[in-house]
């Protein structure tokens, strides 16, 4: 994806195997990098950008790479770059949640029984090496951050156990946050535990109105943007992992669903609802929660 692109491009342009920093962007295809910063070491992060810069421009799919603010190095990829990320995800599979950016690392997982299985789960895919990551595996019915056994037990038998997993997910860890069962029951699109796997639903359905989609049609703007933001699925991985916050990493999958909410319909692009749908069920499935092709 084109966020692991940019982690090995920058790196190799700094000479050095670093975390670039990046920033997500509206505008589909944009990124910044705080990597200057990194690297400055008593140089200004302004100068280290326009080297980095220089460096990166000529990568035949980076468009443009330029000095932003006081150092940020932010990165344009080009339109074909950007088209491309559908067919690359879908060719992966299950696959295009992983990277090696965590490779050789050490990742501390949290007292919270889930959140630390779900760190294991995520730093894993990040390439973290698989001994640092020992832990039981909690059942939802033993979960170590004092929500109540008998809540718990409650709440699955109410809303069914991929919700109540969901609610928990997107709970910081550590943090006793108290979850409505009768809410995440809901078939509502402002519950975010039903919304994630209703878009994963949406997208398995487009090529039932086949007849309608688009396959060989270059993207419009609001298909380049949920593209763009499907790119970062590797990174936010990573990242969660990292900070140990797999609450970080639901979240992201919540507003990746309600961008496939807005984006895919019956006249969507085959290649891209087959993008969405795959790296849709592919986060869920780090999360050990299925994602149902009918709702």
């Amino acid at each position: 994806m084109l966020t692991a692109d940019l982690r090995h491009a920058i790196g190799s342009a700094a000479g050095v195997r670093l975390d670039p920093g990046l920033r997500f962007h509206e505008t589909g295809g944009v990124f910044s990098s705080t990597a200057p910063f990194t690297l400055a070491a008593g140089r200004p992060p302004a100068q280290i950008a326009a080297e980095l810069a220089a460096r990166l421009s000529e990568e035949s799919w980076i468009d443009s790479a330029e000095v932003t603010g006081p150092g940020y190095l932010t990165i344009t990829v080009t339109r074909e770059a950007l088209e491309n990320v559908p067919a690359r995800i879908v060719a992966a599979g299950p696959d295009c949640v992983r990277s090696d950016a965590l490779a050789g690392q050490l990742i501390g997982v949290p007292d919270d029984a889930l959140a630390a299985e779900l760190t294991t789960r995520l730093a894993l895919a990040a390439g973290a090496p698989g001994a640092t990551m020992s832990r039981r595996r909690p059942s939802m019915g033993s979960d170590e951050s004092s929500t109540p056994i008998g809540w718990l037990e409650t709440a699955v038998e109410w809303a069914g156990e991929d919700a109540v997993r969901f609610g928990l997910a997107r709970r910081p860890p550590g943090r006793n946050v108290p979850i409505d069962q009768e809410k995440i029951a809901r078939h509502l699109l402002s519950n975010p535990a039903y919304a994630v796997r209703y878009a994963h639903s949406r997208a398995a359905s487009v090529p039932r109105w086949a007849t309608a989609s688009r396959r060989d049609v270059s993207l419009n703007t609001g298909e380049l943007v949920l593209a763009s933001a499907l790119s970062w699925l590797p990174e936010r991985v990573a990242v969660a992992a990292r900070r140990g916050r797999p609450d970080a990493f639901a979240r992201y999958l919540e507003e990746l669903a309600y961008g496939i909410i807005r984006t895919i319909g019956p006249a969507s692009n085959l290649e891209l609802a087959a993008a969405a749908r795959t790296g849709l069920a592919a986060g869920l499935g780090l999360l050990g929660i299925e994602a149902p092709d009918r709702l």
